[in-house]
């Protein structure tokens, strides 16, 4: 026998010679239960029945279960609430966001046991896009590892997840619904699986007769000049700056009423299509380089027939593989400045530049409403019946229902009320080529975006 198998021999003699220690809460090895545990087995300890992760977590809670990995498919209506993801905690959750209505609802109907409050981490929770306050979802997904098994399928026609949605639509409230719950493949993430996501943005068509009158020689010069320099700069190497922070008062500026051109609107949001550099579209945060570049599929402006309306409501559709925050709001505040005319023509494609540094304005949230997320990669590797695909068309007319009923409504009603007269009357009393006359070039081509954000420092309108 060799030295090494002696010594092996010794120690496993040593540790059976010592006596078997019982903890409260906690069997002992002799009677096979943490050997039980580590096999997934079932697991009777002490304390509550609970569905936990790990092996390690039955010492603590007492009990072991199956988790299943599921999709769940939500829609709602998000004027009443601070966005979608939960802000502060569970337990220490200040304003009412749409996350935190679900997570109540799921610790209610038992998917998640009151023990996992402090350990959501564990459940694998993600969610397809976190909109902002008063940004609707007509289709979204959350996912996660639910406890389902006390939901028996019940009748031969129901399943074990339509009565978990039902039990779960009852704790939820009116403007928050879930449509379904699916079977994902474990290991599912809705973020990082969702290949693409599909926005709308209705604008008001009052909204789109406005244009901007450059009514006297001090605006015409302050406007030609802008246009001139972003025009000479739009493909130089030169890093710039054309943030004004000198000016704090409001520039008396009038508007008169044309006819609405969709063939212009078309063509000015059609800048935006490609993979960009969205830094100008977002709060500006130090160290942020290399993390803005997004990538816009299509955008195209659509005219639809609202119930109660007399005339057709105009919406900007909008695809792209992902979004930084407040982007969309952005690309459409600059995208209506250019069509006003409180924005150079060129003045999109001289933003998403990363050379560049400009202060663009945030329009409402009003108007925005996630349509639907795309998971055609995951389509290609699940395994249906078991772990079914994610079709937008299984659900189609449940969400365009939930669209004409709900989120178009919700919409134009903020349309009558006066959020979109005083951000119009924001945008013309601060236009665009005001907002950035100050134009500055620095001429080393090693100057950051975060020297010059240093410099510039601009804040959100």
């Amino acid at each position: 026998m060799s030295r090494f198998n002696r010594k092996r021999k010794r120690q496993n003699a040593d540790k059976s010679s010592q006596p078997t220690v019982k903890r409260q809460g906690r069997p002992s090895s002799a009677d096979g239960a943490s050997s039980a545990a580590s096999e997934g087995d079932y697991l009777e300890l002490t304390g509550p029945r609970v569905h936990v992760p790990k092996p390690k977590y039955a010492i603590a809670f007492g009990y072991v279960t199956m988790f299943n990995t599921m999709q769940l498919l939500v829609r709602y209506v998000g004027s009443a609430y601070h966005g979608f993801q939960v802000q502060g905690g569970t337990q220490k959750e200040t304003v009412d966001t749409v996350e935190g209505r679900l997570l109540e609802a799921l610790f209610a109907a038992g998917a998640i046991h009151e023990a996992h409050r402090n350990l959501l981490s564990k459940l694998q929770l993600s969610k397809v896009s976190r909109t902002d306050k008063g940004v609707h979802a007509a289709c979204t997904y959350m996912s996660g590892r639910f406890e389902l098994s006390n939901y028996s399928a019940g009748e031969p026609t129901v399943s074990r997840e339509d009565a978990f949605v039902a039990k779960l639509n009852e704790l939820l409230p009116e403007d928050i619904r879930c449509y379904r719950a699916l079977r994902v493949t474990r290991g599912f993430c809705a973020r990082s699986m969702c290949s693409k996501r599909k926005y709308e943005y209705v604008i008001p068509n009052w909204l789109l007769r406005q244009r901007y009158v450059l009514d006297d020689d001090m605006k015409r010069s302050a406007f030609s000049e802008l246009s001139e320099k972003m025009e000479s700069h739009l493909f130089s190497s030169n890093h710039t700056s054309s943030v004004n922070h000198g000016r704090s008062d409001a520039w008396e500026g009038t508007t008169e009423e044309r006819d609405i051109d969709l063939d212009l609107l078309q063509d000015i949001l059609h800048d935006f299509c490609g993979t960009h550099d969205f830094h100008n579209f977002t709060p500006r945060q130090k160290g942020m380089e290399n993390t803005t570049k997004r990538f816009i599929h299509e955008i195209k402006v659509e005219k639809r027939s609202v119930q109660g309306c007399t005339e057709d409501i105009l919406s900007v559709v909008i695809i792209g593989q992902s979004f930084v925050y407040n982007q969309i709001r952005k690309m459409m505040s600059l995208a209506y400045e250019v069509y006003l005319g409180t924005a150079p023509r060129h003045a999109i494609r001289f933003s998403l530049s990363k050379r560049h540094v400009v202060q663009t304005a945030l329009a409402p949230a009003e108007g925005l409403f996630l349509q639907n997320p795309f998971f055609e990669g995951y389509n290609k590797r699940c395994n249906p019946p078991q772990t079914p695909m994610i079709l937008y068309e299984d659900v189609e007319p449940m969400v365009e229902q939930f669209k004409t009923t709900h989120v178009y409504p919700a919409i134009m009603e903020s349309i009558e009320g006066d959020v979109w007269s005083t951000w119009l009357s924001r945008i013309v009393q601060n236009p665009f080529f005001l907002e950035n006359q100050d134009f500055h070039v620095s001429g080393s081509e090693s100057t950051s975006n975060d020297e010059l954000m240093r410099k510039t420092s601009p804040h959100d309108s």
